[in-house]
């Protein structure tokens, strides 16, 4: 067996092309389009453009994703949007999005409580399996009636079904930063 470094096995795999090594990558100032942009991010300019257009973010311009459930549109981006400017706005900007993040989450109590109700659920709770059945429900937990176990089993199933979406706005995904990040370059200096 023959130990190389990365550069020697490139180097040896693609043949006459040369390649940059690490220092010439980072180092090498006489690269002028890396110097420009070493400059701009070390600048005061880019600072002082960050700061501004977050001020800017902070009254109006964000972008927000639709929430969907089941192909359905549970919460859309227009009233994320009017949640999140409706938080006080001298918070800062990641404190208006936990703030945001935490109302979203009670929205969305109030839709799982209303879509266990539904004709959808019923029908997984009768297609549950034994196996599954014990999966939902712990041994020590006993029902004081019928209505009671369809009731938190529908709220169980609910709540599975729906956890992708609670973790997309645990994540923040439905705030997408990308828009943000790509309209700042464009306007930038």
């Amino acid at each position: 067996m023959l130990q190389t470094t990365f550069q020697d096995f490139t180097a040896a795999r693609l043949g006459k092309l040369e390649m940059e090594s690490l220092f010439e990558q980072f180092e090498d100032k006489a690269n002028e389009w890396r110097k420009n942009i070493l400059g701009l991010k070390e600048s005061t300019q880019l600072f002082a453009a960050i700061s501004r257009y977050q001020k800017l973010l902070q009254k109006d311009g964000l972008r927000f994703k639709d929430i969907r459930f089941h192909g359905k549109t549970v919460i859309s981006k227009n009233k994320v949007k009017e949640i999140f400017y409706q938080t006080r706005s001298d918070y800062s900007l990641s404190a208006r999005l936990e703030l945001t993040r935490k109302a979203l989450r009670e929205e969305l109590f109030v839709f799982a409580n209303e879509e266990a109700k539904k004709d959808w659920v019923k029908d997984e709770i009768e297609l549950l399996s034994e196996e599954t059945y014990q999966n939902l429900v712990p041994l020590e937990l006993e029902f004081d009636s019928f209505d009671a176990e369809q009731d938190y089993l529908a709220r169980k199933i609910v709540r599975l079904k729906m956890k992708k979406v609670h973790q997309a706005i645990k994540k923040k995904s439905v705030f997408p930063y990308s828009p943000a990040v790509c309209s700042l370059y464009a306007n930038c200096p």
